[in-house]
């Protein structure tokens, strides 16, 4: 009989960390296409830093560094080209992964250890079908380690007593746990409270253990002591945007509940109930479960004082949530085993559909994927998208991307001569002449914004290059090298006479007026002499110039394609304006001279032309 039920038991265990883990692995991939989350890429780029350089220097100080080193083998593992490429990013999010089954794992046998077995089997499919878990173990953030560093710290907890050797597990674990994260410092009022109710040496048990956890944290985070003053300010840093105003936050009441309805929604309606009945159980064996009650009140509070709030903050108290639940289920289950177990069953069922249409969310093509999918099929290689959207990371390879930055006037015109333009939301008024070609919906807001994708107009085609042959070219400097400018070569260069100069000009003198479009200045091998803030201006005699509307056609050298060929260059896009003189002003980049390798103008058609082939 015993060894039925102990199969049965190891069945479901077996089930239950399938269902876990097929809820944490499904649907990582999320947004790999575009620029990774802020926070994922501060420790996926760092740890590619420390592996690039070969030092264990994790240079983030807002985090401490167990959680960077903990990356690091795995990270390790890839060629350095792909180190911080949606592969690393994929990889990291699966160690993440693996933590949150761990603490499934660690859950049942903590309750099984305390409890019973079927106790523990709650307490692990509880924190399997965890919303909240499930969510953040889909992240490269710590917290879900932390879960598993918190269950581990309990464990540990638990074995203090008259030996000093279980105030040693106790410093080990409480040094991982905050040399993690540093919420992990939440972790030590479990141990005190088991401490002080122990018999044994309390005073020096809590020294041991401070002083193992100081050495554990130290080691795991070297460079606390060796950038002590950056860790410090790094260390501030994650405190003053916890606590903005310098102390307690004025919701305190609002936020308590936020994270009331957070574990609420961890353990589902049933969990829940078990988890107050747990509380009251608890009671009758105050040595056992004061630091597991511990641990979410203390961070219930303390999260409750800060003004920033966010669901995964609490993920390391939902072990022991759990377990509490267990022990409220056990208290139900031996005078009504049948009716603990349906209303155990029944109640996982809200949780798991929560967790379920979360992954089903993130396992589909969200908005931004059907945009780059759109794009991909309308915008040829090397070609410029115009979006609103700078999280679309376009294959910086294939395609470039521009970004709004001037007046409307300006960005309609770098909406004609772009291949494409996507925006999230609505279009913004200089587009609402405009039908969009695709409009992509989410159906869940998981999936993404609403965006709106646009042909661009053909415009293009209807550019035609100017020959410089009987031009003019003057300069405001080193006039000497300006046939270099139109000799149709890329190996020789214009460049202004000095570095690091304010204003430097280039003038054209066509020999007769002509509608001016759109301006090129080809780079050839030097694409560092690219000018900044570009300006064009036209003039009537050559001697007194007036400014017009002009705007980016390509991003900034850094982000072009092709740049390494030699193919890099700035396109100045010019409201169609007719002139004989046309002037091109730069400043020179820092420590740079000005200079490019080729001359290009472009006529467009006059705005009555236009009008008349659009109609």
């Amino acid at each position: 009989m015993k060894t039925s039920r102990g199969r049965l038991a190891a069945l479901a265990l077996g089930l239950i960390l399938v269902l876990a883990a097929a809820l944490r692995f499904t649907g990582l991939n999320w947004r790999l296409r575009q620029t990774p989350e802020l926070d994922e890429t501060d420790f996926v780029e760092n740890v590619a830093k420390m592996i690039v350089e070969r030092d264990l220097d994790h240079r983030f100080y807002e985090y401490p560094g167990l959680f960077f080193y903990t990356l690091y083998p795995f990270l390790s593992l890839l060629p350095k080209a792909a180190l911080t490429g949606p592969g690393a990013y994929l990889l990291a999010r699966r160690v993440v992964a693996s933590f949150g089954v761990a603490s499934v794992g660690l859950s049942f046998w903590l309750g099984a250890q305390r409890v019973s077995v079927q106790a523990g089997l709650v307490a692990a499919l509880l924190l399997a079908v965890s919303p909240i878990e499930v969510e953040t173990a889909h992240m490269i953030r710590p917290d879900v380690a932390l879960g598993t560093l918190a269950l581990l710290t309990l464990w540990a907890v638990w074995r203090v007593g008259v030996s000093s050797r279980g105030d040693t597990i106790a410093g080990l674990a409480l040094g991982a746990a905050t040399a993690l994260k540093f919420s992990g410092l939440l972790l030590f009022p479990s141990y005190l409270l088991r401490r002080v109710f122990e018999p044994g040496r309390r005073l020096r048990g809590t020294l041991i253990a401070a002083v193992v956890a100081t050495t554990v944290g130290v080691a795991c985070t070297p460079y606390a002591i060796l950038h002590f003053r950056e860790f410090a300010a790094g260390a501030y840093a994650q405190w003053h945007y916890h606590y903005r105003g310098g102390g307690p936050a004025p919701r305190l009441n609002e936020i308590l509940l936020y994270y009331l309805r957070t574990i609420f929604r961890s353990l589902g309606p049933t969990g829940s109930l078990f988890a107050v009945v747990g509380l009251s159980a608890a009671r009758r064996d105050l040595r056992t479960w004061r630091p597991v009650v511990a641990l979410p009140i203390v961070m219930l509070i303390v999260l409750s004082t800060a003004e920033s709030r966010w669901i995964r903050l609490i993920v390391p108290a939902l072990g022991a949530t759990g377990l509490v639940a267990a022990l409220g289920f056990e208290s139900v289950a031996r005078r009504f085993p049948r009716t603990a177990w349906i209303l155990v069953l029944a109640g996982a069922l809200v949780p798991v559909r929560d967790a379920a249409h979360y992954v089903r969310a993130v396992s589909r093509p969200g908005t931004r994927d059907r945009a780059l999918d759109w794009v991909e099929a309308h915008v040829p290689p090397g070609g410029v998208v115009f979006t609103s959207m700078p999280e679309l990371a376009f294959d910086s390879a294939r395609r470039e991307l521009l970004f709004p930055a001037g007046s409307p006037e300006q960005n309609r015109l770098t909406a004609d001569g772009v291949g494409a333009l996507v925006w999230e939301q609505e279009a913004p008024e200089w587009l609402k002449g405009r039908l969009p070609d695709a409009v992509f919906e989410p159906s869940d807001p998981l999936e993404g914004p609403r965006v709106v994708a646009y042909r661009a107009r053909d415009v293009s085609s209807r550019w035609r290059p100017l020959s410089l042959g009987g031009a003019r070219l003057s300069a405001s400097s080193n006039a000497v090298d300006l046939p270099a400018a139109a000799d149709g070569r890329l190996e020789t260069y214009w460049k202004a006479a000095e570095p690091d100069t304010a204003e430097e000009w280039l003038d054209v003198a066509l020999p007769t007026p002509v509608w001016i479009g759109r301006i090129e200045l080809l780079l050839g091998q030097r694409p560092n002499r690219a000018g900044r803030r570009l300006r064009v201006s036209v003039s009537d005699d050559g001697h007194r110039w007036t400014p017009i509307v002009s705007a980016p056609g390509r991003p900034e050298v850094e982000r072009q394609v092709g740049i390494e060929e030699g193919e890099g260059s700035q396109v100045v896009l010019v409201a169609p304006t007719l002139t004989r003189w046309v002037r091109i002003s730069a400043q020179s980049p820092p420590g740079k001279r000005w200079g490019f390798a080729e001359l290009h103008l472009d006529a467009v058609d006059s705005p009555e032309v236009s009008e008349a082939r659009g109609r």
